[in-house]
């Protein structure tokens, strides 16, 4: 690392947290969920965007009902650059919970679909395009016995095809919030965050090689990240991938580097990590890292403070 550079992304005011980021073409774009607690009953969504990852605009309020809970939970793009949006109506685990599909040019927001899954609550994650511009998200239900699998279009996310990997899971034994990514080749390669003690406390490391037909999930040795998920920028032309995760249990944003052929197949060779950020506490009030490419710069975010009161703070990074 040649720097690091923190900054306040959204002063801290209420329980502001849970950011994702991406890019709706030349715009950056940062959503994020505002509330009263941590397990709020209900949360609004505000959007801020950029053009240099330095000066944002004013946060604009999104996604404008104003009951229940509120959660932006994957982002990534379609064919036109248009960032798309999982948004989730509803809370984590609770079946009459929905997810629909919105894109945004970077100022309004417009509706792709309702996906009535047969999984309804749980997690999906964000959207990355394969060969032949077929997108793909991983999902995951929560709760003692859970599953978990792919979602896919064909159509610019118009509709999907919901592919379970495996069902009927033991919780220790389950992936959750699950960030990916295809290497090219047929191979989709993805990371899962582990969310029980029991056993090895390693994230998960998930490989296709059939473009999501087959898979393996073997754990890793990143034994420092339970309960926090993770979020990559793999470099295809230089063969690297940046794994970014906040640390809850030490209040540490942390990075990892490793080239895509010594990890591929290979989930105990991960490299040590460095610490990008600190803070002055941990627990739940903290984490959620998002990171996008900014020329040669990462921007990382992630939320952070106490049990009523947190703000947004970013990150960047030369490399």
């Amino acid at each position: 690392m040649n720097a690091s550079n923190k900054f306040n992304l959204v002063a801290p005011d209420k329980y502001t947290a849970w950011p994702v980021l991406g890019r709706a073409n030349d715009k950056l774009v940062c959503i994020y969920t505002v509330a009263d607690k941590h397990s709020a009953a209900e949360s609004k969504l505000f959007m801020k965007t950029s053009i240099d990852g330095i000066s944002w605009s004013d946060g604009k309020e999104v996604f404008t009902d104003k009951t229940g809970i509120k959660g932006v939970t994957g982002v990534g793009n379609d064919s036109e650059g248009n960032l798309l949006i999982w948004y989730r109506d509803g809370a984590p685990a609770v079946l009459q919970t929905k997810f629909e599909l919105y894109k945004t040019d970077g100022n309004t927001m417009t509706l792709v679909c309702k996906a009535d899954f047969d999984v309804r609550g749980g997690h999906i994650g964000n959207i990355f395009a394969a060969e032949g511009n077929v997108l793909f998200s991983f999902y995951n239900t929560y709760g003692l016995v859970r599953s978990f699998g792919i979602l896919k279009s064909y159509d610019d996310g118009k509709s999907w095809e919901m592919t379970p990997i495996e069902t009927m899971v033991d919780k220790p034994e389950c992936p959750v919030e699950i960030d990916g990514f295809y290497a090219g080749d047929k191979k989709i390669f993805a990371l899962g965050r582990k969310d029980a003690v029991d056993g090895t406390r390693a994230m998960f490391q998930l490989e296709s090689c059939d473009l999501g037909q087959s898979w393996s999930k073997k754990y890793t040795n990143i034994t420092d990240a339970i309960f926090n998920s993770p979020a990559f920028i793999f470099e295809q032309g230089e063969d690297k991938i940046f794994l970014y995760y906040f640390d809850r249990s030490t209040g540490k944003l942390k990075r990892r580097i490793t080239t895509f052929s010594h990890i591929w197949g290979n989930p105990l060779g991960w490299s040590d990590f460095e610490i990008l950020a600190e803070e002055s506490s941990g627990g739940e009030d903290t984490g959620n890292v998002r990171v996008v490419k900014i020329n040669d710069i990462h921007l990382a975010v992630y939320y952070a403070g106490n049990s009523t009161t947190t703000g947004i703070y970013g990150v960047t990074n030369e490399y």
